[in-house]
């Protein structure tokens, strides 16, 4: 199944030279985090999790009716993990639905635990995470995507139905 999500880039090695991380000590993070996200989604349920990874190295996840994705990012040297899921995959066209759509994301996200956070990106809303992998735990692993899953599939229904429905093209 395709989703089309905005998701960081994943950097080469060639884009990473010259960053503070030695490139093995950057393979060796990378795996690790993989291992801990292949472990998590055992524990799920996922029969084989290497199978939910992709080409590109994002693993797909669903939690009831939300998709979403976790995978091992790059940015400034440093390597993130960073988990999102589908919220709404497209933004109301009818322009008095957006401005409390987008107060009802920012009260909710002054209340969200830990680094949890909802976010709109290009027409989606989405929830996500990112978090530094230097010293993330299996147990912190697991508790950043099931907040970033949980949480989508809690919302994704409801904010359909409030803020869903409208037809015509939305005008950027």
């Amino acid at each position: 199944m395709e989703l089309k999500l905005p998701f960081p880039k994943r950097h080469t090695a060639a884009e990473s030279a010259g960053s503070g991380i030695s490139e093995r000590r950057r393979a060796h993070l990378r795996r690790d985090v993989d291992r801990h996200i292949e472990r998590h989604l055992k524990a799920l349920g996922v029969p084989r999790p290497d199978g939910a990874k992709e080409t590109d190295g994002w693993h797909f996840i669903v939690l009831g009716s939300a998709p979403g994705r976790v995978g091992v990012v790059e940015s400034g040297g440093d390597l993130y993990l960073h988990a999102e899921a589908l919220i709404m995959d497209k933004l109301p066209s009818d322009q008095d639905l957006m401005l409390p759509l987008m107060r009802e994301l920012l009260e909710m996200n002054a209340t969200l635990p830990d680094a949890v956070r909802l976010v709109i990106a290009n027409d989606c809303v989405l929830t996500m995470v990112t978090r530094r992998v230097a010293s993330l735990s299996d147990a912190e692993v697991a508790n950043s995507i099931d907040s970033v899953m949980a949480l989508a599939d809690g919302l994704d229904d409801g904010f359909k139905v409030k803020y869903g429905g409208t037809s015509r093209q939305r005008q950027r």
